[in-house]
């Protein structure tokens, strides 16, 4: 159907092998959704008033938080989509 066999998705999900960037093209294409579609809406919504706020303060460029490695969160505090990073992070690293 997308040109990908069973037994390469079934590595893909249980970890032992990594989503390649082609491989995801693929899959989105097929079921008609692109990446926005996999956030929830809080999530987005949560981001995009983080970027505008901080657009609107500064003057250089914008740099998420969820990306910059000298930005630790407020306490008691969790940068949107932490988790899903962390849990990215963890996929990679396990592969």
């Amino acid at each position: 159907m997308v040109g990908i066999s069973q037994p390469q998705i079934h590595n893909v999900l249980k970890g032992t092998r990594k989503l390649a960037p082609e491989l995801a093209d693929k899959l989105l294409a097929k079921l008609e959704i692109n990446v926005l579609d996999l956030l929830a809406p809080g999530e987005l919504k949560e981001h995009l008033a983080h970027l505008e706020t901080a657009l609107s303060f500064s003057s250089g460029p914008y740099v998420p938080e969820l990306h910059r490695r000298d930005a630790a969160p407020e306490a008691g505090k969790k940068s949107p989509g932490r988790e899903t990073s962390r849990a990215v992070t963890n996929r990679r690293n396990a592969g």
